[in-house]
Formats: structure tokens, C-alpha cells, sequence
């Protein structure tokens, strides 16, 4: 039976996309004890809600851990209840941290009777974490609440539990951090040796030009040194690389004094005009840092001046570590710091601009965004509203995973819930200090940084389908062919309004058509795109009323004949749909020639073509009888100018509803 236990766990995390509807615990109804921790760290509540931990292993202050490890005293216990009381077919407890100590698992139904649903024949180890899934035969009665009973003295170090559920049903559950959109479209490629060294790289931080990179480099011998006790030390100094206009960086180089010291340095926001730039900690006149922000101004020959101190109300750190970053408009700054109001370890708090270089008294960002873990290294994006930032406190990969979060009001307490950017990014270990430049972004993993395009190198369209006469949204389908190529999918916009993702290096012809409109279609180049591009467009779509006139932009003849060429056939195509799906639809073909030539050979010139066009029309199954037809020659021209462009103008073929 134990063994077949095991098979089944094991496959839990093979198995595929099948996810059950779990319920996990909401409240806890006892424990047997809890470690002491920063404020709700390690306590039972800690198994609420979902894994905050898995799907990654290892000890964490945001699960459950039991006042004393391997306690051989008695017996510890978390007993959770759930919302809503249902028969059930499946137990899930998240065990992040050496896992196998659990021995018996009680269902109580609504009435308060305890049930032993587990027992447990052969407690041992079963590894740095798993999800412990015990199916079972639907209970008779309404599970209200779980207890989990844990024997650590079998299971040597913490024990420690991430989350309770229970499911209705036995499919398989996998654990998954909430992830931002297509995760997988990341690569990060380590920067060159430019950048990167056999030493610790972290904290990028490029110039909003894009024309350079600062970085921090610990270790390094040609740090400015230290001497403590005998020992000499290269701490954690502020490093330089330029950019080159093909984005490649250049050997970096240390900033030197006055920026770095014999203590720790690191920079954070860059001005727009790079007029100042942000320093960690207090640069005081004596030469000694202490914890909290200064800030250096450009001097009148370009290069950093002498740090000063910034002034935050009521300012405290009670950790080793503290990162900043400032709001585009200068008005705001974010910060991971501990105080007396934070949940477990560094939180983020936010203080507002008061003056120069004199900011308000910090306060805590609420907790959807701050976890009991620590939040660190704060990035805000230009738009003021997107924060990237690491953290331990939430369900990822690591020890410190990315996450990105939307702010949803001016209160900046009021956060979205926030999101993992991938195991693509996210390793195993610390991933910290991510921020954006243009399409690309930066982050710190494993003592290098990495860079990972955001968006994809594509063409987007964000397009509108219009009625001509009021400008009112038309419903449409948009239908999107690669040049010289039959492929057609189809989209369609809602409410008048499309997007088109299209990959670069190629020519696209699009076409919206609707009820009772005429199908428009149009051309889009991507050939000399070289990165990702927004595009507006609107298509102007034409009602199908009476001596409303459209014209065929893609209609090609043989040079001075009237043989429609193969390109033609395309626009020509929808219009017989169009014909088809409007039979009561009459229309008059109007041929027009450029001005300069011999007028009545133009006007036969004009005549030919625009029967070749009602020939083709019917060909398609179009009566002859709904297609009349009319040549102009050069009697209407739209310009009268002696260019090839204004002659391209004046050749054409329209469409007039009769």
C-alpha cells in the first residue's frame, strides 16, 4: 500500500494539465505549536489560502513550523477548516520542507467527529519537499475541517507545511505559481565578459538613453578596499559599461570616488536628463555610510559630484538590506525596508516628495503585495503603475523569485495580486533587481546579469473598423494573408477594434469585411521594421447604399492592356462574395485612366478594363445582369499634377452601388 502511495505522489507532478477544484483551508481551528519568527512568520495561519511556497522546496518563514524541531516530546498538529463543508475524494498537504513526518490525517465532518482518514505504517524522509496527495473512497459525510498530525522526531530537521486542501475529486493537482502571460516567450542570455566577471555582479541599472549600464561588482580587486581585523576586503562597489549603438556593452569600468567608498555602494534611478542619480545609504561628512539614500548631481564637467544625504521622515531599517527606486516624475519613492509595521521581513513602503531631496514618512504597501517573507529590490516602471520586484513570500521557483504587480488606485496600497514572470527567468536560486530598458529587461541570477527581450520582435496593429459616414465602430472580420501566399486567418474585431501581431521582414494584405458594407482591404509592409512597433490604423469601411462608390486599390493590368494580372484576383475574389452575400446588391463598374495620351484610346483603354473586371466578376458566379459598367477614360481625373504618383492616382477602377 505504501509503496503504491508513493507511485501515485510521484505522479503528480508527471501527470498533465488535469487540475481538480482544490478548497484549501481558510481558517485554523488548533495547533499543537509555532517557531518564533518576525512578527506572523512560521505561524499556523501561514497554511491558509494557497501554497505561498510550492512548487519550490526549502524552509521558508511563510509556512508552518512547529516550535521545536525533531520533538521527541509529542506529537505536533495543525487541525484547518474550510468554507465551505463537502464530501470529498482527495487530501492535499504542501510540505515545502523535509517532508515524511506526516503520521495521521483526521476528516471531521459537520457535527465535529474526528475520522482517521491516514495512518501512516512507516514514517520516514521523503525528501526536501513534495505535495502529499491521499486519495480516497468519497467520505459519507461533509469535511469540515483537517487535522494533520506530524511525528518530527522521525523526520530530523524542521518540518514545515505550506498549505492544507481538500478536492471533491482525485484528479491530479499541480502546484503553479500565478504567472504572468506566456511565461515561456523569455530567453535571458547572460551578458559577455564585459559585464559579467568571475566575481559578483548584480543591481543593473541602465541610462534612460540606453547608452550605458550601472552595475554593482563585489569582490573585485580593484574595488576600493578595506581593512578589518588584518583582513583585507573588496566590498560591493559601483561599476560602469557603455552601449554601443548595436546594444553591445563595453569593458566596464569602476566609477571610483566619490560614488564608492570602502563600504558597501550601490545606485539606483537615473533623472530622465541624468542630471542626479540615487545612492544606497547616508554618505555623512565623516566618510561613513549609514542606512538610508543620498544622491549625487552632475557636476558642470559631466561627472558625479559628492553624494548628499536625503532626508525621509521617521526613517527605519531594522535589516542588513534596503533598495529604492524612484517614480519617473520624481514625486514618488518605493523602498524595501523593515520597521515596526512590517509583516515579516523587508516590506515595500512607499514616501511621497515633501521637498527637495526630503521625502514623508514611508508607509507600508499592503498585503497583496508583501508577504511575511521579504520584498526587495523595487523597479516602477514609466507608467507609474507597473512594480517589478523580488520576493521569497509568494509560490515561485526559488529563494527569490520576479514578480510584477499593477498598482489599481492613488492610494499605492492597493496593489494586483502579483504575478511570477516564469522559470524562464526564475532559477532555483535569487533572482533580484530586475528593470526595463526600451523592449529588454534586466535582472541579477547567480552572481551575473542577464538580459531577456519582453516583447516579441513583431509589428502590432492596433486597428479600427469604421463606417466612412459617421465614423460609428462596424463589426468586422479581418482577414490577414501574408503576401503571394494563400494562408488567411481570420479575426474578428469586437466592437470595431482589432489587434494584429505580425512578424517582421515580411508584406501583409489585410481585409475587413462586414454586413452590408464593402470589404476593404489594405497593405502593410514590415520589411524595414527592424524591433517591436506599435501602429495605429483605422479601415474606413464603405456601406453598401445606394451611389456609394469604393475604390479597388489592388486591381493590376498588363502596361497599356486590358488582361487583369494574377494580383488582381484577391480583392476581386471578396468583391463576389460580397455580390453573393448581397444579392440584391446592383453595382456599376467606372474605369479611369491617367490624363496624359491620346483621349479616345485612354477612354478604349478604360472600357476594356473595367470588362475584364465584370468578365471576372461573373466567372465567379456574379450575374451578369447585377454588373453594369461605364469607362471615363481620362475624363475625371483625380489630380492633375505631371507625377508618376498623381498618374498612379488616376488610374483606377471604382465601384458605385446603383
Amino acid at each position: 500500500m505504501k509503496l503504491l502511495f508513493q507511485t501515485f505522489i510521484f505522479a503528480v507532478f508527471l501527470l498533465s494539465e488535469t487540475f481538480a477544484q482544490v478548497q484549501w483551508a481558510e481558517k485554523v481551528v488548533a495547533v499543537s505549536s509555532e517557531k518564533k519568527g518576525k512578527g506572523k512568520q512560521y505561524k499556523a495561519e501561514q497554511v491558509l489560502g494557497k501554497p505561498n511556497v510550492l512548487p519550490s522546496f526549502g524552509s521558508s518563514p511563510c509556512a508552518w513550523s512547529p516550535e521545536v524541531a525533531d520533538n521527541d516530546k509529542k506529537e505536533e498538529f495543525i487541525h484547518v477548516s474550510f468554507a465551505k463543508p463537502v464530501a470529498i475524494r482527495q487530501v492535499l498537504v504542501a510540505e515545502n520542507f523535509n517532508a515524511g513526518s506526516i503520521s495521521e490525517i483526521y476528516a471531521y465532518d459537520t457535527q465535529g467527529k474526528a475520522n482517521l482518514i491516514y495512518k501512516n505504517p512507516a514514517i520516514r524522509s521523503e525528501g526536501k519537499g513534495r505535495l502529499f496527495s491521499l486519495p480516497i473512497s468519497q467520505t459519507p459525510y461533509q469535511v469540515a475541517s483537517v487535522k494533520v498530525v506530524l511525528r518530527t522526531d522521525l523526520v530530523k530537521g524542521e518540518n514545515q507545511i505550506d498549505a492544507i486542501g481538500i478536492s471533491e475529486t482525485d484528479e491530479a493537482v499541480v502546484i503553479r505559481p500565478n504567472l504572468v502571460k506566456n511565461p515561456t516567450k523569455y530567453h535571458p542570455e547572460m551578458l559577455g565578459s564585459e559585464v559579467n566577471s568571475p566575481y559578483s555582479e548584480a543591481n543593473p541599472v541602465l541610462r534612460p538613453n540606453g547608452k550605458g549600464m550601472y552595475f554593482t561588482r563585489a569582490d573585485h580587486p580593484e574595488n576600493i578596499k578595506d581593512t578589518i581585523d588584518s583582513k583585507v576586503l573588496f566590498k560591493q562597489d559601483i561599476w560602469y559599461s557603455d552601449i554601443d549603438e548595436k546594444g553591445n556593452f563595453t569593458k566596464a569600468i569602476s566609477v571610483g570616488s566619490p560614488l564608492n567608498t570602502r563600504q558597501h555602494n550601490a545606485s539606483f534611478t537615473i533623472a530622465d536628463d541624468e542630471s542626479f542619480m540615487l545612492l544606497n545609504n547616508r554618505y555623512l561628512p565623516s566618510g561613513i555610510l549609514e542606512k538610508g539614500l543620498s544622491i549625487t548631481y552632475k557636476t558642470a564637467d559631466g561627472k558625479w559630484g559628492k553624494p548628499v544625504p536625503v532626508d525621509i521622515e521617521g526613517f527605519v531599517s531594522k535589516s542588513e538590506f534596503s533598495e529604492f527606486w524612484l517614480s519617473k516624475d520624481g514625486k514618488v519613492l518605493i523602498m524595501s525596508i523593515e520597521d515596526d509595521n512590517s509583516l515579516g521581513g523587508n516590506d515595500l513602503y512607499v514616501s511621497f516628495r515633501e521637498g527637495e531631496n526630503q521625502f514623508g514618512k514611508p508607509i507600508n504597501m499592503g498585503n497583496v503585495i508583501n508577504s511575511v517573507g521579504d520584498e526587495a529590490t523595487p523597479w516602477l516602471d514609466e507608467d507609474g503603475k507597473t512594480l517589478y520586484f523580488s520576493s521569497n513570500g509568494f509560490s515561485g521557483y526559488g529563494s527569490f523569485d520576479i514578480f510584477v504587480s499593477k498598482r489599481l488606485d492613488d492610494t499605492w496600497t492597493n496593489w494586483s495580486e502579483p504575478e511570477n514572470l516564469g522559470a524562464a527567468i526564475n532559477s532555483p536560486g535569487m533572482d533580484l533587481y530586475f528593470s526595463k530598458q526600451g523592449n529588454f529587461g534586466y535582472f541579477s541570477s547567480k552572481g551575473d546579469i542577464y538580459k531577456v527581450r519582453l516583447v516579441e520582435p513583431v509589428l502590432v496593429i492596433n486597428g479600427k473598423t469604421l463606417n466612412i459616414k459617421n465614423r460609428e465602430p462596424v463589426r468586422a472580420n479581418i482577414l490577414i494573408q501574408e503576401k503571394d501566399t494563400p494562408t488567411q486567418p481570420t479575426i474578428e474585431s469586437e466592437n470595431g477594434i482589432f489587434t494584429l501581431k505580425l512578424q517582421l521582414g515580411k508584406k501583409y494584405r489585410i481585409t475587413a469585411e462586414a454586413k452590408g458594407f464593402f470589404p476593404k482591404e489594405d497593405e502593410i509592409d514590415a520589411t524595414q521594421i527592424a524591433d517591436y512597433l506599435e501602429q495605429d490604423k483605422e479601415i474606413l469601411m464603405t456601406p453598401l447604399e445606394k451611389n456609394q462608390v469604393i475604390r479597388l486599390n489592388f486591381i493590376y493590368f498588363a502596361r497599356a492592356e486590358s488582361m487583369l494580372l494574377p494580383e488582381s484576383y484577391s480583392e476581386l475574389d471578396k468583391i463576389a462574395k460580397m455580390m453573393q452575400e448581397n444579392p440584391n446588391v446592383k453595382i456599376r463598374l467606372e474605369g479611369h485612366t491617367e490624363i496624359y495620351g491620346n483621349k479616345k484610346a485612354l477612354k478604349k483603354l478604360s472600357k476594356k478594363r473595367v470588362i475584364s473586371v465584370k468578365n471576372y466578376l461573373v466567372s465567379k458566379g456574379v450575374s451578369k445582369k447585377r454588373i453594369d459598367y461605364k469607362a471615363f477614360g481620362a475624363e475625371r481625373p483625380l489630380s492633375r499634377e505631371d507625377t508618376e504618383a498623381a498618374r498612379q492616382l488616376n488610374r483606377r477602377v471604382e465601384i458605385r452601388v446603383i
